[in-house]
Parts: structure tokens; sequence; C-alpha cells
């Protein structure tokens, strides 16, 4: 049957095998049979000239084969151009048609033509045929028809049309109310009538040649149980025939085709040539006026052959290329008498099929449909078997009004085997609906009574039921057995056994899953329903397959969607309740109607969208028809990868699952490191009410909680509809930037956190200093308040911006109030520091204090957008006070200071004064009468010692005016002007007029060198002794007049080169010179004290925290020396040498003669006779040292004699170049 159908849509002949098709099969053989022995030939012993006929005969049979090729190449190419008309052929063609059909038909035919057809291929084709009746009324009316005419009958001069089709016909089957089958092809009368036989025998027709007569025996028995008319195809009718009469009934509607009411069954359909006749490229409508309903179908071809053997085949094909179809059903003789039925449809659209015979159900589909029947009927017309299959594939099918309710199917495929002798039905299928397949056998036996009970049973394959998600497998159940009964009589259809399991019948049962079923459902007036699944152990994934989508669907699909992974050991379902109470709106549950117990290992719940679920839980389930209870033994939150929380001691309770969005709460234990709950907090889900409080690539340690929750149990919670009250303590606790930007630690702290408020408490380290904190932050308040008490060292204050060098060294206990914003550049602090455990050194110019020397500090500091605010500053100790306040902007640059109280020692009297201008630059305004310099002077003299303060000079206006500053020995600095302007790190002008001594002038200023326009600082005073005593630089000068030149300070802090010249002045008191003065003098005593000279110079170079001396001299009448070394503030060491020369007048003769001097004297400063010295150690005490032999030596091998500075490998700074 297959096989015809591909036939005909291959090549548009008629199922089954015409003459013509036999006469070329014939044709080929003979073909082939030549071409095998033609090779074994000699074309020579064929073709040569001792066999001259057979050369003729070749060259003949190739020149009518070239005529033949080029006749049909001709024909081709003018069929290209349009039909080729043969009127000429009408009334032979005519006349041949008539002879088919006998005297029953008259035939009209409007002209003949030679065309392609639709598929391109050669057609003979009458045009504007009509067949009449004997009465002339038209029965078949058609703008053109195919024939095809016998071969054979050409041959003996007595043509004969063996197929017959109407081109773009439109034909009707019109069934009328009594069963009668009208044939329409747009005539005034039906082409042809099937009438309905309700009492005759099913089967009671033409049978093929030799077979028996048919009984009547089938159609008794029929009788007295259908009671419906026999060719009524409607649902009911079908439902009250039975299974056997309904198949009779269509078996008896094919045969009636076959005989179709023309002469004879022998032959073709009109006894002789005519084996195939329908339409082509037509519609067809069927019009059933039983129930009103209409179908209709377009583009399609309708066959109905007749095989020589006898029989009928009908095929209804559709030519639509996008939905193409076929239909047949042929019945044709068998052995022994007996009769085959076959019956195939292939992608027939199933929604057609229901319109058409199933209009009273609501159902609709889209699937398209395949299936195929075959069965051997007897010659009494008794089916002796009937067997077939049924094919589904894609779509859905369901009541459209109900979408929810569609079921979708990939595809399908039931097998029907009906065995009459056991009254059985067998249907074997497979199902398959996306990744879900079923593929079962199934088996109803008819009861033995009428009335009785039907039983049936499910079982021998298995089950793939579909994931849930697409990260679950699928489930394959491999045993399925399932027996039961349907009771008509009783209205209920009983589960006596269910036995589901992923292990095969007879298997071993070691990780399986076996869930045990039985129930009933009672539809005698109420429906209800009653049902019992036990299960064994599972994985929650199977769980959720085989827990029924109608039992406690609310309980269910929260089951579905939070519980996602783990094992459930125990499962236990009743529930016994009126069908409409399980339906989704119906009315609620009774408490007692239902009841789930549910017991699970290694649960991972999903218990809130946005949040990680928790995993490996031990898990508890209850569900009444009221109540929900989930309790949580123990399971952990995979926060991130690395990150994980444990959870204990969790109970979920929902007291009223009846409610639209029952409320519900949450008890449990939490543990784990720091990091992980941080994150946790920080989740979108979380973040609304917790703030967010840390960082967790910031935060360590771990932590303890007990949380409590209330929340609604909806899809979209919305935030602030969660109550949660949260108590967490935190152990071995660390946090980047939590207290200004800072770390934070802590053995132990407590984390308080609700709706209202949250709060830290505890021991902390910040900034690696221990100290207490208090914090605590409302809801709706933008700033949280806290405390802070702490003791910062150098490190901690440098972390904490704080850094003032060596200002301020040692530890510094503090104590820290206030409110700080959300943003940590915001917030408003009282701040107070005990500073007696520091070491001070300049941290207010002039101020220097050593350890344990009482003194405190406090401020209140604002914090604006990261700038800070220092109001109510004060520094107060022994000594030392000053009030006033201070401002840096958000880079940490100073702004303004205002010091109206600013005394460094006691005694002192002054202010300060600071403000920024509009080009950037400071203005530093000090007014005072009494100030105490020294330890300015000794800042002042070393200079910047921090190698850090390089590119530390910002622009700057000095405004410096004090009555009188104290210095060393008893001198003062008396009416102080000094003014100065630094910009881009150099000083662009400097005047400096002070008294000195008894009012001897001081004057300084900025000067340029006459050589290369350098800048110079000069300063020049008539008393070097009291400026040399008042800066603590050498106490015994007497008077001298004294200038001084050297570079200003620099950016970036390169060396300053100077020179210094003194001239008439004395030494007095200086026990090393007066000894050295002595000894010249024979032990004669001096006239005075002084030793006189006449000059002293010196070049140095001044470095941060050293000054370099070199090629100094002092000359004088009795005495002479030369200097070179350096002196380090920073370590406060003297490191100086050189040469004293006495009797320098004449001793130094010699040493200006060329070549000579350098010989004898050593040098142009140096003399015949010379002694070599090296002053080293603290500057308050150096200690003196003199090389007695050098006193001998000729000025050329002293220089091998002198003291040698020796290279200091531990010293922390190198020698810069000079530029």
């Amino acid at each position: 049957m297959e096989a015809a159908l591909d036939a005909h849509r291959r090549t548009g002949a008629p199922p089954g095998v015409s003459r013509r098709t036999r006469v070329w099969r014939g044709l080929r053989r003979a073909y082939l049979r030549v071409t095998r022995v033609l090779p074994s030939l000699d074309p020579r012993i064929l073709f040569g000239r001792q066999h001259p006929i057979l050369r003729r005969a070749a060259m003949t049979a190739a020149a009518t084969l070239t005529v033949i090729f080029i006749a049909g190449g001709l024909l081709w190419w003018r069929l290209l151009s349009g039909p080729i008309a043969l009127d000429l052929a009408t009334p032979w063609l005519t006349s041949a048609v008539e002879q088919n059909f006998g005297n029953r038909y008259r035939v009209e035919v409007g002209g003949t033509v030679l065309e392609r057809d639709a598929q391109g291929r050669t057609a003979l084709r009458l045009r504007d045929i009509v067949l009449r009746d004997t009465t002339g009324a038209s029965v078949a009316v058609a703008s053109k028809a195919d024939i095809g005419i016998s071969g054979a009958s050409l041959l003996m001069g007595s043509p004969r049309v063996e197929s017959f089709r109407l081109v773009d016909a439109n034909m009707t089957v019109r069934i009328d109310p009594d069963g009668q089958i009208n044939v329409i092809l747009g005539g005034q009368k039906p082409f042809t009538t099937i009438a309905p036989t309700p009492d005759a025998p099913p089967l009671a027709l033409a049978a093929p040649a030799g077979a028996p007569a048919r009984s009547g025996v089938a159609a008794a028995a029929r009788g007295a149980a259908a009671p419906a008319k026999p060719g009524d195809f409607s649902l009911k009718a079908m439902a009250e025939r039975g299974l056997a009469a309904n198949f009779t009934d269509l078996v008896q509607w094919v045969d009636k085709l076959g005989v179709f009411g023309l002469d004879s069954e022998k032959g073709g359909f009109d006894g002789n040539a005519l084996t195939d006749i329908g339409i082509a490229n037509g519609s067809l409508q069927i019009d059933d006026r039983r129930d009103g309903h209409e179908w209709k179908l377009t583009e399609i071809t309708l066959n109905l052959s007749r095989p020589k053997s006898g029989g009928a085949v009908l095929a209804v094909l559709s030519d639509n290329k996008e939905r193409p179809w076929a239909l047949s059903a042929a019945l044709t003789p068998g052995p022994q008498g007996n009769r085959r039925f076959q019956f195939e449809a292939r992608k027939v659209l199933l929604d057609d099929l229901l319109a058409l015979r199933m209009a009273e159900m609501r159902l609709r589909s889209d699937t398209l449909i395949s299936a195929s029947i075959d069965s051997d009927i007897k010659p009494d017309g008794t089916p002796q078997t009937i067997s077939g299959s049924v094919l589904a594939q894609g779509g859905t099918i369901g009541d459209p009004a109900e979408p929810e309710s569609l079921i979708p199917i990939t595809s399908a495929e039931f097998g029907l085997d009906w065995d009459i002798a056991r009254r059985t039905l067998r249907v074997p299928f497979k199902v398959t609906a996306g990744a879900a397949r079923y593929t079962l056998r199934s088996e109803f036996a008819a009861p033995a009574q009428p009335g009785g009970s039907w039983a049936f049973a499910i079982g021998g394959g298995w089950v793939v039921l579909d994931p849930l998600t697409p990260d679950d497998d699928p489930l394959v159940l491999k045993r399925v057995v399932v027996r039961g009964n349907i009771d008509p009589t009783q209205q209920r259809i009983t589960l006596e056994h269910g036995d589901l399991g992923t292990k095969e019948l007879g298997g071993s049962q070691i990780d399986g899953v076996t869930v045990a079923a039985s129930g009933r459902l009672d539809y005698a007036g109420e429906p209800r329903f009653a049902l019992g699944l036990a299960g064994t152990p599972m994985s929650a994934a199977v769980m959720k397959r085989l827990w029924p989508s109608f039992l406690a669907p609310k309980v269910r699909d929260w089951v579905v969607e939070h519980v996602v992974g783990g094992t459930v050991d125990r499962l236990d379902i009743a529930v016994n309740a009126p069908v409409v109470a399980l339906h989704p709106g119906g009315p609620p549950l009774p408490e007692d109607a239902l009841s789930i117990e549910m017991a699970g290992t290694g649960v991972v719940i999903k218990a809130v969208d946005g949040l990680p679920p928790i995993r490996d839980a031990d898990l508890n389930v209850r569900v009444n028809g009221r109540a929900a209870k989930v309790t949580l033994g123990k399971g952990s939150i995979d926060v991130s990868p690395g990150r994980r929380l444990t959870m204990s001691s969790g109970v979920f309770d929902v007291p009223n699952i009846r409610m639209k969005m029952p409320p519900a709460k949450v008890n449990f234990r939490m543990d784990g490191p720091v990091p992980a709950a941080a994150e946790f907090l920080a989740l979108d889900r979380l973040r609304d009410f917790s703030g967010a409080p840390f960082d967790p690539a910031a935060v360590r340690g771990t932590l303890t909680a007990q949380v409590q929750l209330g929340l609604p149990l909806r899809p979209d919670l919305p935030p602030g509809s969660t109550d949660y009250d949260i108590t967490v303590d935190l152990a071995n606790f660390s946090a980047e930037k939590m207290v200004f930007g800072q770390k934070a630690e802590a053995q132990a702290l407590r984390v308080t956190a609700n709706n209202q408020s949250y709060e830290i408490k505890g021991d902390v380290r910040v900034a690696g200093a221990p100290g207490y904190v208090e914090y605590k932050k409302l809801k709706g308040e933008p700033d949280a308040e806290v405390r802070l008490q702490a003791t910062l060292d150098e490190s901690a204050r440098q972390k904490l911006g704080i850094d003032l060098g060596t200002m301020l060294t040692g530890a510094l206990p503090m104590r820290l109030t206030g409110r700080v914003g959300q943003d940590e550049r915001e917030g408003r602090y009282n701040v107070e520091a005990d500073l007696t455990a520091t070491k001070i050194d300049n941290l207010l110019p002039g101020w220097v204090k050593l350890p344990g020397k009482q003194a405190r500090l406090a401020f209140t500091m604002s914090r604006n957008n990261g700038a800070m605010r220092f109001d109510d500053l004060l520094i107060d100790g022994q000594g030392v006070l000053a009030k006033g306040s201070l401002e840096l902007d958000s880079n940490g640059e100073l702004q303004a200071v205002n010091l109206p109280v600013f005394a460094t020692s006691d005694g002192d009297k002054a202010t300060v004064k600071v403000d920024r201008g509009a080009d950037g630059a400071l203005r530093v305004v000090v007014r005072g009468d009494v100030f105490d310099g020294r330890n300015f002077i000794k800042t002042a003299m070393a200079g910047p010692s921090d190698p850090k303060a390089k590119g530390r000079y910002p622009d700057l206006d000095v405004d410096i005016k004090l009555g009188v500053i104290a210095g060393h020995y008893g001198e003062t600095i008396r009416g102080l002007d000094w003014r100065m302007s630094r910009r881009g790190g150099r000083v662009r002008t400097f005047s400096l007029n002070a008294k000195i001594g008894r009012d001897t002038p001081l004057i300084g200023e900025m000067r340029t060198r006459v050589a290369n326009g350098r800048p110079v600082l000069y300063f020049e005073t008539n008393d070097a002794g009291a400026l040399f005593r008042f800066v603590d630089v050498y106490p015994r000068m007497v008077g001298g007049k004294m200038w001084l030149g050297m570079d200003p300070p620099a950016q970036d802090a390169a060396p300053q080169e100077g020179i210094i010249n003194v001239s008439s002045f004395a030494i007095r008191g200086e026990g090393a010179l007066d000894r050295v003065v002595a000894g010249q003098q024979n032990g004669m005593p001096q006239q005075n004290d002084n030793i006189e000279f006449g000059q002293a110079r010196a070049d140095f170079t001044r470095v941060p925290g050293r000054m370099i001396i070199k090629d100094g001299v002092l000359k004088g009448p009795v005495l002479g020396a030369t200097v070179e070394g350096n002196i380090d503030y920073a370590r406060d060491q003297v490191n100086v040498r050189g040469t004293l020369v006495p009797l320098y007048g004449l001793n130094n003769m010699f040493g200006q003669i060329p070549l000579v001097g350098l010989i004898l004297g050593g040098g142009s400063n140096e003399g015949i006779f010379g002694i070599t010295y090296e002053v080293t150690g603290p500057t308050a005490n150096p200690r003196p040292m003199v090389n007695p032999i050098s006193a001998i030596a000729p000025g050329i091998l002293r220089k091998f004699l002198e003291f040698r500075e020796m290279p200091d490998r531990d010293r922390a700074f190198a020698e810069p170049s000079m530029r």
C-alpha cells in the first residue's frame, strides 16, 4: 500500500499495475538480456560483409531511433510553446470513452489537446467534458480530463480507455441523514450513490471470483448487540455498536466502492480495460447532513483503482507542498477465499479528523497522524484478525478554551491488536512529549457478562519523565505495573495495585526507587478521589516528578520550586477528598483530608529567590490540609566558591496554607566565616535592610548568629515586608577600612541587627592599635554613632593620616566620640589624646618634649566631603599652651590655622595665624612680645633631617614680628622683623632686621651673585660672637665682623653652598689653643686671655641634617689654623680636623713661596712647623686630639700625618655631589 502511494506521487500513475506498465517491463527485460549478450560477440562477425542482412538491419534500426529521438525532441520543444490541438482525434476518443462506460453514460467532449501537465509530463487531455446519464442529466462536469489508451486495444483496432481522471474538478461527498453516500462531480445528479444496508449482512457484497457466498451469521450476531445503524460513524454510534461492528461497517463501505455500481467486478470498472478513475488537482467537500458538519479539502488527488485480481483501492492525496498528506483504503482477495482489508494514513492533521467525526467533543489538535490497519476477513464476513498502528507527530491536543489543559505531543505510537477469541484489546504504546517518553503495553479485558467490570493492566515497559529544570536528568522508570478494574455499574474505577520503580521487575532494589500506590475514583454522585502513595528512599528530583500535580498543588509547587536536590528517605502521601476540592480554586481541604510526611538528608533548599540555596540539609516536612512545618537539622549555604555558611536548628512554620499569601516564621542558627556572611548580607535580596555593612573582600573572622525572620510567602517579596532580629558573635574578626578607612581587628565582637538598627561592640585594634569600639546605626538615620578608645603608635597614626614624622613619636592614647556618615568622608567627632608618653620635636615651632612630660591634646573634628576642620583645639602641657582651630582640605593640605594663644615655653606670648590666599599660597603671620627660640634655632640650623621632607615646600608668605627671642648662652634677638616669600619651592624675597648683643644690627636679605647671577641669602652683623652664641655654634668668640652668603633652600632639597667670613675677632677661654700659644712662648704668660685673629674664612655645604666645612682657615699674629670636616645635626656629632700653625706670621712666610712652600710649609695657609688636630664627639662636649709628631715634619710629609676621616660604613647618608 505504501509503495502504491509513493509510486502515485512520483509518476501520477494509479496504484496497481497497468497493461502498459507490464509491456514496458517486458521490453526492459529483453534489453537487459541483449546488453549482457552483446559484449561477448565480435562486432566484425555481426556487421561484417559476410552478414549483409544484419548490417542493413542495424543501419535501419539506427536510422529509426534517430528519427524517433528527433521527433520526440521536436515535440518537446513544441509543447514548451503551448498545447497542441488534436481535434481530429476527438470523435475517436469520445467513442472510446463511451465504450468504457457502456450504455450508462453519454460523453460530450469539447476538444482534444496534447500538453504538459503540472509535473512537466506530456498528457493527452479532453477539454470541456460532460458525462450525462440516460435521462440526459449531467452527472460529471470538468474543464479537463486526462485519459490513457490501452496499447493492446490500439493494436487490435478497438481503442479502450484504461485511465480516466477529471482535472480541476470539484467533488462533493454528501451523507444523507439515513446514511446514504452521494458522490457529486459538479453535475445535476450524483455520479454514484452508495446506499446503506441496515438489515443486510455487513459484507454481503459481490466477492472475488471463486469466493463462497457470505452468510449472515455475523450480521445476526451484530444485530443483537448493536442497535445503532450501520454506516453511522459518529462517536456516539460507534460507542454503541462496539469494536467489531465498527470495523465491519468500514469494510462494507470500501467494498461498495469496488463495485461502484458499474458492470462487474471482473477486469476493470467497465469489465475490461478501465482500471483507474479519479480527480486530479481538485477539491473535496464532505457534507455530513446528519449533524450539519462540513469539511473541505483543496489541492487533492483522488483515485479509485481496480487491481486485475479484483477488489478496490481508494487513495486520497493532498498536492499542497506545505502540508502534504495521504489516505488510502484497499480491499483485495486473499488465500482460501478470505479477503484482506488495508487502511493507510500519512500525516493527516488530527484536527481534521476530530472536526469530521468528533464534532460533539471540544477537542482540537494540530498533531499529524499516520495510521495503518490490516485485517484478514473470513468468507462469511467475520474478521479473523485486526492489527494496526497509529503514529502522531508534534503539536498539542486538548480544549483550546483551557490552555493549561493542552497536552504537548512530540510523537505518539499506538499499536492495536484485537483478539476476538479472548475478547481482549492489546494496545502497546510509545508516547514522547519533550524529554518525556512512555513505552508501555496495556490490555483491556471485556467482561464475560454484559454490565460486568472491565479489568485493565498497564506495564511491560518503561517511562522516562522529563526533568523539571534544564539542570536535572530525566527519570527512567523501568518498572511500571498497574492493575485495576472499571465498574460501570458502581461507577467506580479502582486502582488495586500500582508499582512504579527505577529497577526492572525481579531485579535488585539496591539504589533503586519504588513507589507503591492504591486508590479509587467514585463518580456516582459527587465524585470523590482517594489515593495513597508510599516510596522507598529516592532523590528529591525523583520525588518531585512522582508527586501527582493535583495533590496539594500549593505544597507541591512550593516543594518543586524550593527543594532542588537531595535524598528523600521517606515519603508518605494520603488524600481522601472530593474531586472538586482538588481542583485549582476549589474549596479548602479539610485538615484531615491530606497528610504528607517527608524526611530527607542532603537536601538542597532554595528558600528565597535571589539567595543561595541551603545544601546538605537534614529536612523533615509535615503537611496537612491546614498547615505546613519544615524543620532543618543542619545545612550549609555556599555564598560563593570558597565561602560557606552552616545553618542548624532551623524551623520554617506556615500556620495557615489556605491563605493566598500565608505568613511564615523562620528561626535558625548560622555559623561560618565572616566574609561569607558579609557577602550574603550584600546580596540584592538583603541589601535594602542589611545595609551591607562590610565589604566581603575586606573582612576576616568567624561568626555565630541567631536569626529570626517573619515574612509572607509570595514570589515577589517586596522590600520592607520581612521582620528580622539577628544577633551575631564574631571571633578573630578584622575588617579593612572599617574605621576612618583603616583596618579594625577584634578577638571577640558582637553585632546585633533588627528592623530598627544594627550595633557593633567590642575590643578592637584600629590600624593596628588596641582599642574599644561601639558603632550603632538607626534605620532611616544617615549617620551612625561611634565611640572609640585606642592607643595609636607611629604606624597607626600614619595609616590614619596623622603622619607627623619625627615631630611626634611614641604611643598616643586617645578617645573619640561622634557621628559618622555612610560615606567615611563625613562625620563629626570629639577627640581627646594624652601626649605624656610621646616625644615631641617641634610639633609646634620651638616645642620639644621628652617622653614622660605631661601634655594633652583635645579638639572637635568635623569631616565634610573629605575636608577636616579641627575646632576647640587645645594643646596643654608643662611649658606649652596652644589654643585655636585648624582646617585641612580633602587632600590633607593645610588651609587655615588660628592660634590666638601660642606658647612653647613658660613666659611666651605670641599668636599665630595662617590662611591660604587667592593664589594658593599660605600666609603665615606671627606676632608676639616674647618667644623662646632655642629649640627652633636648633631645628633651623640643622634643616630638615627627614629625607621625606623633600618636596614639602608649599608656596608661602611669612610675616614674623617678635619683641624678644631668647637664644642660647643668654643671648637674645630683639625687635625681629622677618619677611619671606616662597614660590614653587624657591625663595623669591627675603628680609630680616633685628638687634643682637649690645644692640648690634643683624640684617639679612636676598642678593644676586655677580659671577653667575644666582640668588644668594646674605647675612651681616658686627658681633659675630654674640650671633654664634645665640645659635649655639661656638660660645668662646668675642666680637667680629661677619658676613655670610649661601644658596637659598630649594624644593628638591639640593645642597646649599655658602661662604662665611669673619674678621677682627678673638677667642677667649679655649684651653687647647691657650696651651698651644703658651708652648710657643716657652711658658711665659700671655698679656691677656684673648687670642686675636685677623680673619677667618670657610666654605660650607648645607645638606638635610648636616653641614660640611672645607677650606677653612683662621689667621692671627700668634696662631693660625686650617679647618675641614662636618657637623651632623641628625646624630648630634662633630667631626672637624685641620692644622694648628704657631707664630703664623713668620711660619707662613715660607708657605707663600711656590713649590718650596708646598714642600716645607705644606701649603699657602700653613707653615714650616704645624700641629695636626681633630675634634670629634657630641656637639655639646666634643673631644680634641693633636698629633705632636706632625710639628717637626716638613709640610709635604705632614700631609701623611694628618688625622683622616675614617669611613663611616653605618652612615645613613651619602655625600651630595656639588652642582
